[in-house]
């Protein structure tokens, strides 16, 4: 590992692996296991490196790379960096998301950013071309790998931008965060050095690049430090998440980044008829979404027969504004767990021990900061709070980005130095304990609830769809005060008629929350997605107030 301050380009750690035999990738794709050496990756990098410059690109120029699952994924991106310019991944269309919306949205984004090229295939190029006709195209059936002459790496100013991640959401990709080599480098070096990550590391990950953690923990670490990565096709994940276990049996992975929800998604669906040996994993890291220690409890459960231990269940706290990681609970121990008083957390934002027989809330540690991050939690007045209080988390330090791409009003973000993340925590003992969403509080009767709370509770009734629950609030002006709606969708299976779900549904978030709700079951499909596969809130409250409108109905739900 690096000591000091870390030096150089993206590049330059990826070049310090660079050779004909060593595999960085193997690229897992319909039912077939591609390897892809480094050396085959520099070719490829650089085929597209001379096809932008053939297209008139200069040092600095922004690309977006909207591309299904492929080795030109990495080739194009890679081959940016080469080039000097400035590579960002967007999601495609898919079948789950408006067609109208998406090109309506991103042709929004390529003017108001200026990208100078999009890399896409041959599929979207009359979507593309109908959406924004002056736009200068590269399709990647054009780029010829094989003719490649591999490019000597440029010497790459640290500060100078090596790519943009863009937030994902069905209401359009918002915000560029913009990343310079200096602080992907800066996090990368001490990310690594948290979780002891080394050669005998192998990394297994379903993960879109378009997302941070999939581009960070999965592309740009592996890549810099030389730890082979299994990569495998999102969507085919989806239908199989099976494949993830299979993959990592297969080929000794030690490593894998999840969302919450793809937890509950491999519990749900893969069969424990078929046996895997996991035991070889050193960890599954929740990310992405706040970990739950239901999930946690319930993925130990169930797959501890295969190998799984508690040692392997760990948690990361990370966002594209940090490059990635702000803390990371310490590889090798069981995830620590936090009780506190439900009402004093509800009602006072306290995270205080319960009474004797009081009803209680548990929260999993999300670790501690990276090496030179500091944190702080925040009230409303953005004044600090002691340990034990519920506030906004902030942070600040050497890999936490300085705005968003031509946003000049970025400054508003931040606070005596200190980014405002949204997102909602406490401290104790010095570790982090992250708890939802300033946006997706939801306050009735005058307590705090958590959305992702209510749809965790309401998604483990039977006949619900797992992952499929969208919780929001919608204003009530008789009472004065916010109505809990859960949408839920149906499970296929599902035997029980709808009334019996609601009635269900209702009373488990009594019992369990002390919390009154209108719920109504949906059919399949219904929920609206966000590119990165989790369920929108804002979308569906608008699409089920729309629905009410539309039928005349001003009953919000049973």
């Amino acid at each position: 590992m690096t000591s000091g301050q870390p030096q150089g380009s993206i590049l330059d750690f990826a070049f310090r692996h660079w050779s004909p035999e060593r595999v960085f990738c193997r690229f897992v794709q319909r039912g077939e296991t591609v390897p892809i050496t480094f050396d085959q990756l520099h070719q490829g990098a650089s085929a597209y490196a001379q096809a932008y410059r053939s297209q008139g690109l200069q040092p600095g120029d922004l690309v977006f790379i909207i591309m299904g699952h492929s080795p030109h994924l990495l080739h194009a991106f890679l081959g940016a960096l080469l080039a000097g310019c400035v590579p960002s991944f967007l999601p495609f269309p898919s079948e789950k998301q408006d067609p109208a919306h998406y090109w309506e949205t991103h042709r929004t984004l390529f003017r108001r950013t200026g990208a100078r090229l999009i890399v896409t295939e041959a599929r979207f190029e009359a979507d593309l071309r109908r959406a924004d006709p002056d736009r200068r195209l590269l399709l990647r059936e054009s780029v010829r790998v094989a003719d490649a002459v591999r490019l000597a790496p440029p010497a790459l100013d640290p500060e100078a931008m090596a790519f943009l991640q863009h937030s994902s959401g069905t209401t359009g990709l918002k915000k560029g965060v913009v990343l310079t080599h200096r602080l992907v480098v800066e996090q990368a070096v001490r990310y690594a050095g948290m979780l002891g990550l080394g050669s005998a590391d192998r990394i297994v990950s379903w993960l879109p690049l378009y997302h941070d953690m999939g581009l960070i923990a999965c592309f740009i670490l592996p890549l810099m430090f030389g730890v082979e990565l299994i990569l495998l096709d999102p969507f085919e994940w989806v239908y199989e998440p099976a494949l993830l276990f299979r993959m990592a049996q297969a080929h000794g992975a030690t490593l894998a980044w999840l969302p919450n929800f793809a937890f509950q998604h491999l519990c749900h669906m893969v069969d424990l008829e078929t046996r895997y040996e996991l035991g070889g994993m050193r960890a599954f890291i929740s990310c992405s979404e706040p970990c739950k220690d239901e999930t946690m409890e319930r993925f130990l459960a169930r797959f501890g027969p295969m190998g799984v231990r508690v040692d392997q269940l760990q948690a990361c706290y990370a966002m594209a504004e940090a490059v990635f990681a702000v803390t990371q609970t310490p590889l090798g121990r069981p995830l620590d767990r936090v009780v506190v008083d439900r009402q004093a957390f509800q009602g006072s934002h306290r995270a205080q021990p319960p009474e004797p027989g009081a009803a209680a809330l548990t929260f999993p540690v999300t670790g501690v900061p990276v090496p030179g991050l500091a944190l702080r939690i925040l009230d409303g007045e953005r004044r600090p709070l002691p340990e034990g209080m519920v506030g906004e988390i902030a942070i600040a330090g050497p890999c936490v980005f300085s705005g968003y791409f031509g946003d000049a009003e970025s400054g508003r973000c931040f606070a005596d130095g200190f980014f405002l993340t949204g997102d909602l925590g406490f401290m104790t003992e010095g570790r982090l304990v992250v708890s939802g969403r300033k946006k997706d509080v939801i306050i009735s009767r005058g307590k705090n609830y958590y959305a992702h709370d209510i749809e965790l509770i309401a998604g483990a009734v039977a006949g619900v769809k797992p992952g499929r629950v969208a919780a929001f609030a919608v204003y009530n002006e008789a009472s004065g005060t916010e109505d809990v709606i859960v949408v839920a969708e149906r499970d296929p299976g599902a035997a029980g008629p709808d009334p019996v779900l609601v009635r269900e549904i209702k009373r488990r978030l009594e019992l369990e929350l002390d919390l009154p709700v209108r719920a109504r079951i949906v059919p399949a499909r219904w929920l609206c997605k966000t590119t990165s596969g989790k369920v929108s809130r804002a979308d569906n409250q608008a699409k089920y107030l729309a629905e009410l409108k539309l039928a005349g109905d001003p009953r919000p739900g049973a």
